[in-house]
């Protein structure tokens, strides 16, 4: 867990590998502390705190921040002579969030309300970029936890974090002593997993299937 937040405070580190012949390990890795036989450089900066990164197949990085870029929420890197080093950053999509998922030529991403896909040319750059496909919509975004984490499976489903803004139900949210109620009150729309269809446009609560409850936040699916 320390290295992942550390790649993500220095920016995008790539690891030295085939796909980067010419490139030469940053001095020290990068400040990175790493096994026997790997090297490290630091592939790109200043993009800001990244929340999720997806790689495609030709080693295009896809990168979901925490904090809009010139206006921006997602950001595709492209290092275009193979020396290991980002030469083109295209940013697009004018939301925050966290979840990023590359599957069948399809770009998934999410706001904290909403889940997009984008269908992406042979460059892997969004066909259009301005009007993603809405695949869910209406999540609960009560301002703590509120990020949309998800992964997809194999059969055309789409698994769905959504956060709870309290810890465990408490009367009083962070007070020492204070009970959790019973019933908890949010568990019918948060502190869960639901899932979806990954090619149904503008589902709801109501299209999807309560998968797994009583998780407070699940950010890495």
């Amino acid at each position: 867990m320390k290295l992942l937040h550390y790649l993500f405070a220095l920016g995008l580190i790539t690891s030295f590998n085939a796909c980067v012949q010419k490139a030469k390990p940053d001095a020290a890795n990068a400040g990175l502390k790493l096994p026997q036989g790997f090297s490290a450089i630091k592939a790109a900066d200043g993009l800001g705190a990244a929340r999720h990164i997806a790689v495609a197949s030709n080693g295009d990085l896809f990168v979901k921040l925490e904090r809009l870029k010139d206006g921006k929420g997602i950001y595709l890197l492209h290092d275009a002579n193979k020396d290991g080093y980002i030469d083109q950053m295209n940013g697009f999509g004018n939301y925050i969030g966290t979840g990023i998922y590359l599957q069948n030529g399809y770009l998934y991403t999410s706001s904290n309300e909403d889940v997009y896909r984008y269908k992406l040319a042979a460059d892997n750059k969004p066909i259009d970029a301005n009007n993603p496909e809405k695949i869910i919509i209406g999540l609960i975004s009560r301002h703590e936890h509120e990020a949309k984490a998800f992964t997809l499976d194999n059969d055309g489903n789409i698994y769905v974090n959504i956060g709870a803004e309290s810890n465990s139900c408490q009367e009083q949210d962070r007070s020492p002593g204070s009970m959790g109620m019973q019933p908890c009150p949010i568990l019918d729309s948060a502190a869960g997993r639901w899932e979806f269809k990954a090619d149904k446009p503008n589902q709801t609560y109501c299209d999807g299937v309560h998968y797994a409850k009583g998780l407070r936040n699940v950010v890495g699916l």
